[in-house]
């Protein structure tokens, strides 16, 4: 009998492990059917999120600025252009922004504009901001985030504090379409981009243009705020802003030559 003991035992190794491969083979096939078939319910509670942002940062227009919406990509992460009719978007990962314009009553007013910032704590953080078509930022959201709540969170957090006594009072009746106070992503307001090169003795006199090399938060010797403690994902948000407005800078006459026109 136990001549034939080690025989029973490989086979029954064999078993086993044909029977992990073939339980990690049908988990794997059911997780990827499960990520189809959630795929565009979850791409459209985002662009909901987008969409309900978008009169939080800047409610004067009227059009609907995600029928126009242009992609601006890059394969290595320098060299932007606006993406061509048929081109595939998946292919350039995070190295896209997305500009939606708005609209009032046809006029192009303003613009919205997002990104993927790739280095929270967390992971990805999806930027939102508003700005004019002076490239001058409106305000700054984060709608998309994996961050510690409390910590991380504290960087961008645009939530209003109630009190029992302010809801019997109605005074929040029309607060969901207010951004409320963050003095971080507030900082931004007003702030225009231009490359190091670009940067006269004269901007120097004008706090709210500041040049590529101060796109930082103060810490690391930039012109930005940060949240102590929360250094890694107050360094996201801002290095999600600046890709957006220095990206516009690089392409914004391709941008308005496509958008300038009356709707």
């Amino acid at each position: 009998m136990s001549a034939i003991q080690p025989k029973q035992k490989k086979e029954n190794i064999f078993i086993l492990i044909i029977a992990l491969v073939v339980i990690a083979a049908i988990a794997a096939g059911v997780l990827a059917v499960a990520d189809y078939i959630t795929q565009k319910p979850r791409e459209e509670a985002t662009l909901r999120v987008t969409v309900a942002a978008f009169k939080q940062l800047q409610p004067e227009f009227n059009n609907d600025p995600v029928n126009e919406m242009i992609y601006i990509v890059s394969g290595d992460g320098n060299k932007w252009s606006v993406l061509k009719n048929g081109e595939s978007l998946t292919e350039y990962g995070n190295n896209v922004v997305t500009i939606y314009p708005a609209r009032e009553n046809g006029k192009l007013v303003s613009l919205f504009a997002q990104t993927v910032s790739p280095i929270g704590y967390g992971g990805d953080l999806t930027i939102l901001l508003a700005m004019k078509l002076d490239s001058s930022i409106i305000n700054v959201v984060v709608t998309k985030q994996n961050e510690t709540p409390g910590l991380g969170t504290a960087v961008f957090s645009r939530e209003i504090k109630k009190s029992i006594w302010g809801i019997f009072a109605g005074k929040y009746q029309d607060e969901e379409n207010k951004l409320a106070p963050n003095p971080v992503m507030d900082f931004f307001d007003g702030k225009i981009y231009v490359p190091n090169d670009k940067y006269t003795l004269a901007d120097k006199n004008k706090p709210d243009i500041v040049p590529a090399s101060k796109w930082r938060v103060s810490k690391d010797g930039g012109d930005f705020k940060f949240v102590t403690g929360a250094t890694i994902t107050s360094r996201a948000v801002t290095y999600g802003v600046k890709k957006i407005v220095s990206v516009y800078y690089d392409t914004e006459k391709d941008v308005l030559e496509i958008l300038k026109t009356e709707r």
